[in-house]
């Protein structure tokens, strides 16, 4: 479970971005929105939130905002799952 909200734009132009929080009340990441060039296609980039670090880690786009938020629950579940694909820990971590 988890609940999604979308954020309040702090800049007059700002394209919406909504923060996932987990079923614990945790920040699970955030999904933004934004297209490509000039392109009319919208979309979805997933931000996810380590769950011990709190590094913020970009995981990908798709066109699927949903796909998105499940990609960053994953995330959140198994980070180890995409180290050195997306997330690249600073040594030591």
């Amino acid at each position: 479970m988890f609940t999604i909200s979308e954020l309040v734009p702090t800049r007059r132009f700002q394209k919406p971005i909504w923060e996932i929080i987990d079923d614990a009340g945790q920040l699970a990441g955030y999904v933004r929105e934004h297209t490509i060039g000039s392109s009319r296609v919208v979309f979805y980039k997933a931000i996810g939130v380590h769950p011990v670090t709190g590094e913020h880690v970009t995981l990908e786009s798709s066109a699927d905002r949903d796909e998105r938020i499940a990609k960053i629950l994953d995330f959140r579940a198994d980070p180890e799952k995409y180290r050195g694909v997306h997330w690249h820990p600073r040594v030591g971590a």
